[in-house]
């Protein structure tokens, strides 16, 4: 693994963790000690985790460490690998589209829900 200084999106995650071990550690104690519980706690713990991992995602993508298989892709031409490289970015591009889309399609659908 290369030397890479941190930006700002690894700051974040960095904390976000920190926060989840907070998040999880703390109801523990306040319920075994004090008998009241954070009620809140757990689902903060799970929407860290949700950004912990769509932030990593990002982080991957820069540095190019996204778990891969290369056999082949290391064999062929470097012309060749330019065009393999172009239609995994379009792939990536489609999926991301069309995963911004359908967040935004259920955000609507849920914002509409009461409890």
């Amino acid at each position: 693994m290369q030397n890479r200084n941190f930006s700002v999106i690894d700051y974040i995650i960095s904390t976000l963790l920190a926060l989840i071990i907070l998040l999880v550690f703390v109801p523990v104690v306040t319920r075994t000690l004090f008998n009241f519980s954070i009620v809140w706690a757990d689902e903060m713990a799970r929407v860290s985790m949700i950004w912990i991992v769509f932030l990593g995602m990002v982080v991957c993508y820069r540095h190019r460490e996204h778990i891969e298989i290369d056999i082949l892709y290391n064999a062929m031409p470097k012309s060749l690998q330019w065009v393999f490289n172009l239609i995994g970015e379009l792939v990536w591009l489609y999926i991301t589209i069309i995963l911004a889309i359908k967040s935004y399609e259920l955000t609507l659908t849920s914002w509409s829900v009461v409890l």
